[in-house]
């Protein structure tokens, strides 16, 4: 599978898909005008992913904002990593500022969606 890296911006995130170095992460910012046209080539390769995944995936949440819509479709690639964990051994962290209560709610509300692996990683200051 192909890579997918795509650089940050004041409201994207940077999304770093790298199988063949074990490396899945979104961090930043994720307020993107037009979120699903952002996220649906992500949730495609993930699709694609979870066929054939590594023997074991870790995929990194690191952001320091999301938007609502951000939030649903976060539910979608859940999904599909749910999918991958069928073949692989998955696990999610979700990274918070201990000073920011309502990315925290965001992260276990995200967990309880999903049934793999989820941990929340508190950050004390700036993620």
């Amino acid at each position: 599978m192909e890579t997918i890296k795509i650089l940050s911006n004041i409201d994207s995130p940077a999304v770093y898909l790298n199988p063949k170095k074990e490396r899945f992460e979104i961090r930043g910012r994720s307020l993107p005008e037009n979120a699903k046209r952002f996220y649906d080539p992500i949730i495609e390769w993930l699709d694609n992913y979870s066929k054939s995944p590594n023997k074991k995936t870790e995929f990194i949440f690191h952001l320091d904002f999301l938007n609502t819509t951000t939030t649903k479709l976060f539910v979608t690639i859940l999904k599909k990593l749910e999918l991958a964990a069928l073949k692989s051994d998955v696990n999610i962290l979700w990274y918070y500022d201990t000073n920011d209560e309502d990315h925290k709610e965001i992260g276990n509300d995200l967990k309880e969606t999903v049934n793999i692996p989820f941990e929340l990683v508190p950050v004390s200051g700036d993620i």
